[in-house]
């Protein structure tokens, strides 16, 4: 009731607001609109149209042959990617969905892309035009009066559709992979096609509107463990699915204090972590129009240490108040006896850019993450937090700094226990996309980098690769990531070592042209998507030059 009287009462402005921002475009730019042909911004924030499917990628004959235990399977990497240009005001993450994706045979190894068909890609792509607002214009009574005019204009359907990019992260579970954007459901892909199945069904006892971009997977139970939050109370909703897909566990936390922007948690065995930022949802900003993410620098964050199969209102959930600051995304949390131990990437501060700087192609968020540590005591109720400093074990008489970044990601056996590896995007201090990737040891406090900007190229997140060997340790396997060299606007996928980021161990696949930038990414086994006929070996029948490993697959 509360919202439709805001609604009525903003009303006339918010008319008034939409004719001076479609008629008068330089009023319409500084608000952030982008209404020029350079919307995508620069560089390689800019979207493609094209879809490639199955294309052999060419080998760089100056690097390392694939290495023999190196799996076969799937990397996918999913980011926004606008088909149209937009309509209201429009921000790098309403981009469609698009997939990018390496699949690493026995002899080849082939590059695929493809939208994400979700019910807002298919209605732009039948109208050839953008009609869904983004996330900026997405409570905004306005956009019903720009979807009428699309009606009497274009004949577009008068209805409410749903601002569903699926354009985060993708998920593998109990056989079947999803698209995922945390503001609503996930939509599952076909592999090794990326063909789009449908919106994910989670079963008739989930009755949410969204789901979490970043849900955990507990490698020893097998269980799928996610959340959703909101703008209205029940700020914050937590489910659990068994290894088998199916929702056995679902409950509101009636406890959450306020609405705030979680695009991540934790879990460790037993419990599981919700961090309330100093980033506010305002509900009241957004139906009048104006940017709604807001930053309270004198909000306490206040972390939630929940049970695992709590059951609101029954079970205890152990509170801490921390500094004021704001959280993307979390490397992992462990018990340690009485603590609950938690390394993340933390701001400072936090803030949404709506327009484009100069030589600053990552201008989308204000970045200034640093690796932060907490440290909560169960049986206290006391927290200890600090930023974590690292020394270069390349150079022992260094100083330790602290690291500045994003993307944490770790061998995903190890989620919720305790672990010493972590690779990272480095963050230049310029605000730029990353131009190193890092392996941080959290045990020894030491990092080893390797640097790839002095190639021109820049990279988002890196994702992890455990080697196929059974006795592999924990930092055994490889890092992989699409490189995109801003001198000759190419892209390249890129497989290091995980364990020693050795510059001379690069292999190296020319791409068949840019790759944009993204979020995030997963590997899939072959055998979990497809299965693989036994190796025949007969007399005069060899083994596979890609399989023993002296030979690239080019």
């Amino acid at each position: 009731m509360i919202q439709v009287v805001v609604q009525v009462l903003f009303l006339p402005f918010s008319v008034l607001y939409y004719l001076i921002r479609q008629l008068v475009l330089p009023i319409n730019f500084m608000l952030g609109t982008l209404s020029s042909n350079n919307f995508h911004r620069d560089h390689n924030l800019s979207p493609i149209q094209d879809e490639i499917s199955d294309n052999l990628l060419e080998h760089d004959p100056s690097t390392s042959p694939l290495p023999h235990d190196f799996p076969q399977g799937m990397f996918i990497r999913i980011g926004p990617n606008q088909q149209f240009r937009p309509r209201g005001r429009h921000h790098w993450f309403d981009g469609d969905g698009m997939m990018h994706a390496v699949k690493i045979g026995c002899q080849s190894v082939r590059y695929t892309n493809k939208y994400v068909r979700t019910e807002k890609y298919n209605v732009e792509h039948q109208f050839g035009r953008s009609i869904v607002h983004g996330m900026l214009d997405c409570v905004n009574p306005i956009r019903y009066i720009d979807l009428l005019f699309m009606r009497i204009v274009y004949g577009v359907p008068f209805k409410n559709y749903e601002p569903n990019t699926a354009n985060t992260s993708l998920t593998h579970h109990a056989g079947k992979c999803f698209a995922s954007v945390e503001n609503c459901l996930p939509y599952e892909i076909e592999l090794p096609t990326l063909k789009t199945v449908g919106l994910k069904d989670l079963g008739p006892k989930y009755v949410e509107s969204s789901f979490t971009a970043h849900p955990k997977l507990d490698a020893e139970t097998g269980e799928l463990i996610g959340f959703n939050y909101n703008a209205v109370r029940p700020y914050v909703s937590y489910h659990i699915f068994d290894k088998h897909g199916q929702l056995t566990h679902t409950t509101p936390i009636s406890e959450a204090p306020r609405a705030t922007m979680m695009h991540d948690f934790a879990i460790t065995k037993n419990y599981t972590v919700f961090i309330f930022g100093s980033v506010v949802l305002d509900v009241y900003k957004a139906i009048a129009g104006i940017p709604f993410l807001d930053f309270k620098k004198g909000l306490p964050t206040q972390i939630a240490v929940v049970p695992r199969y709590y059951k609101d209102g029954v079970d205890k959930i152990h509170w801490f108040t921390c500094k004021p600051g704001h959280v993307f995304h979390i490397a992992n949390a462990f018990e340690r006896e009485d603590e609950i131990v938690m390394h993340c990437f933390r701001m400072e501060q936090f803030t949404v850019s709506l327009l484009p700087k100069e030589n600053v192609a990552f201008d989308v968020v204000e970045l200034g993450a640093v690796f932060y540590e907490y440290k909560m005591n169960l049986a206290t109720g006391l927290v200890q937090e600090n930023t974590m400093y690292f020394s270069n074990v390349d150079c022992p008489d260094s100083p330790p700094e602290s690291m500045l970044g994003e993307f944490p990601v770790i061998n995903s056996s190890y989620v919720g226990k305790p672990y010493q590896y972590c690779w990272v995007g480095r963050s230049p201090r310029t605000g730029q996309v990353s131009d190193a990737v890092v392996k941080l040891d959290v045990e020894n406090l030491t990092y080893k980098e390797y640097y790839f900007g002095c190639e021109n190229k820049r990279a988002c997140e890196w994702t992890f690769v455990p080697s196929r060997d059974l006795d592999a340790k924990e930092d055994d396997g490889y890092v992989v990531n699409f490189l995109y060299n801003e001198k000759l606007n190419a892209s390249t996928f890129e497989i290091l070592n995980s364990s020693t980021l050795c510059k001379k161990s690069i292999v190296r696949f020319n791409c068949p042209r840019r790759v944009p930038y993204g979020f995030h990414g997963l590997f899939v086994r072959r055998e979990e998507y497809e299965p693989i006929s036994p190796l025949v070996i007969s007399a005069g029948s060899p083994i596979s030059p890609y399989e023993a490993g002296s030979l690239s697959p080019s």
